[in-house]
């Protein structure tokens, strides 16, 4: 009974078509989709919740950091009137008055614990309350004394001032405010303000009232270390990472004002907290899509397993095409659908196979021929780069990467140099002693002005006897010194040709980049300018197209450099009398 009940199951499996097998199965899979869409709509719920909470914590931070801003701003402002008020002529030749008038406006500004005016060595001339008077700041680590313009400085905890003279005593933490005395174009002193750590409290403290009354935020201030310094957990470090809470941070460094005090305002709210509004409603979505999900599989599972087995055949068979060469479709039951399906797979298995082979050797003929392309594609841009004789690069690849430098000091400011440079008299090297040696000198002093140039600095043969020489980030008077050095080096080069030892001297212009410059081409103009009047003003010379006074600089770089230039043999100074005759 049992085998005839196999047997008609069989048979119906295989009349069944694999369309109505699916549908079986994928009524299965909705039931399996609908545990997955209850999960997703589950995470999408925290999700928004997550998104909104981190917006508030962010409203919140931000906010408490526009507050200290506001008043940090204040503060320093009163701080500068302050300077202002004393740098008056009448007012800084009265120390009385000066005295007066600081322990007024200190007695009036909010959180100040002490407000001072020092003279310009850094000792105290009138303070509130008198304090410090007579004594010297300079050495204290808050203390600049040296300054342009107001400005807020460091948190810091001097000994100078304890905690029990603070506002706060559990924060003895102190801000100094500087802003620089100016009278008649000198400065004559510094007005310093410390601020307790008060300022920060009642703007922290504010905001909480305000925007969280129910207390449900962790509201802080943390120092550069990252230490809580302000608020609950003092002490701890919350951005080292904590899973179970929301972390929201606004740092001050968007701050002109708070950035050297290097705060970050940090919104912290527990997760078990933040996501208590969507618990009930994650609970509901995931009990219902449990109870479907169990449903589901109690009526398809038998179902499942029978359409999946003869699909399971056909995959574990077709998963050997190709790694197997003798593997052959084997005929599979199931379903019409099945059985029609396993024949066509036969008839393909012999396509494939062809099909692997071709398709492996065209790939391999792909590759090496892109790897020939590639490499011949290399061996021309290098060529196309370089100048064969000196084997440096040419005019068009350096163009490329001064164009690059100009691009970089617009946007850093970062200026460099260009270095023209003409050998004298190469017309009469050529026509006394023949191209060959002329090439000899060119590839001579190509090669002393490569080595003797920095690593990040370009030099490239521009044309002819010329080459152009890239300083990066040097000043005017680094320029002068270096062209200087190039040409006593040429100069005292021996350069050995056939039967003769040749000695040639250079001409070097010296431009650098100017903020109005538009292109490469511009800097070049001025540095040939430069080259043009070194060569009409006596050859073997530096000229620097400046508006500085290029000559005292020039004099001062040459003495800078001295260069021993040994003396030349019969043969050089032969040589170098011919070429003068010749010229």
């Amino acid at each position: 009974m049992f085998s005839r009940a196999r047997t008609a199951l069989q048979s119906l499996e295989d009349q069944m078509t694999l369309r109505q097998q699916v549908a079986v199965a994928t009524a299965i899979l909705c039931v399996v989709m609908v545990v997955a869409l209850a999960s997703m709509a589950a995470g999408i719920s925290r999700s928004q919740v997550r998104e909104r909470v981190l917006l508030e914590l962010s409203g919140l931070a931000e906010t408490v950091l526009d507050r200290l801003e506001g008043n940090a701003t204040s503060r320093l402002r009163e701080t500068v009137l302050l300077a202002d008020l004393l740098s008056t002529p009448a007012i800084a030749g009265d120390p009385t008055r000066a005295a007066a008038i600081v322990e007024m406006v200190g007695r009036q500004m909010r959180h100040a614990v002490w407000v001072g005016f020092t003279d310009a060595d850094g000792r105290v001339r009138a303070a509130t309350g008198g304090s410090l008077v007579g004594q010297s700041l300079v050495g204290r680590s808050w203390y600049d004394g040296d300054l342009d313009a107001g400005r807020m400085g460091q948190m810091h905890q001097d000994p100078l001032f304890g905690a029990a003279e603070a506002a706060d005593p559990e924060n003895p933490w102190f801000i100094n405010l500087e802003a620089p005395v100016i009278t008649d174009g000198q400065r004559t002193g510094t007005v310093v303000a410390l601020l307790s750590w008060t300022w920060a409290e009642e703007s922290r403290r504010a905001v909480m009232a305000a925007l969280d009354p129910s207390n449900l935020t962790d509201l802080m201030i943390l120092s550069r270390t990252g230490e809580v310094v302000l608020g609950p957990r003092r002490g701890e470090w919350p951005l080292l990472g904590n899973s179970g809470e929301l972390l929201a941070v606004a740092s001050a460094q968007r701050s002109d004002t708070l950035a050297r005090l290097g705060l970050t305002v940090v919104a912290s709210r527990q997760a078990t907290v933040a996501f208590r509004e969507a618990g009930g409603l994650v609970m509901v979505i995931v009990s219902v899509g449990l109870l479907l999900a169990a449903v589901g599989v109690a009526i398809g599972a038998v179902i499942a397993q029978r359409v999946s087995r003869p699909l399971l055949e056909i995959t574990g068979e077709a998963d050997r095409l190709g790694r197997d060469p003798n593997v052959a479709m084997q005929r599979t039951r199931g379903s019409a659908d099945v059985i029609r399906l396993s024949q066509s797979l036969r008839d393909m298995v012999r396509r494939i196979v062809f099909a692997e082979r071709r398709s492996v050797e065209a790939e391999e003929r792909a590759s090496f021929e892109a790897q020939r392309f590639n490499r011949d594609i290399e061996d021309l841009r290098r060529l196309a780069d370089t100048d064969p004789l000196s084997g440096l690069p040419n005019r068009r690849s350096f163009m490329q990467y001064a164009a690059d430098m100009l691009k970089h000091y617009k946007h850093d400011g970062r200026s460099f140099a260009l270095v023209m440079i003409d050998i004298d008299r190469f017309k009469g090297v050529n026509d006394t002693y023949g191209h060959h040696a002329g090439d000899a000198v060119i590839s001579a002093v190509a090669g002393m002005l490569a080595k003797e140039i920095r690593p990040t600095d370009k030099v490239a043969r521009f044309g002819g006897e010329e080459f152009l020489v890239l300083l990066r980030e040097t000043t005017e008077r680094d320029a002068l010194s270096t062209a200087e050095r190039l040409r006593a080096r040429v100069e005292a080069l021996p350069i050995p040709t056939e039967g003769h030892v040749l000695r040639v001297t250079i001409s070097l212009g010296v431009s650098v980049s100017l903020p109005s410059d538009a292109d490469v081409h511009e800097i070049i103009g001025r540095a040939d300018k430069a080259l043009y009047q070194a060569k009409n003003t006596g050859r073997n010379k530096v000229v620097g197209n400046f508006e500085d006074e290029t000559a005292e600089m020039i004099a001062r770089a040459a003495a800078a450099l001295p260069v021993p230039l040994r003396p030349a043999e019969d043969e050089g100074k032969r040589a170098a009398a011919a070429l003068r005759r010749a010229s």
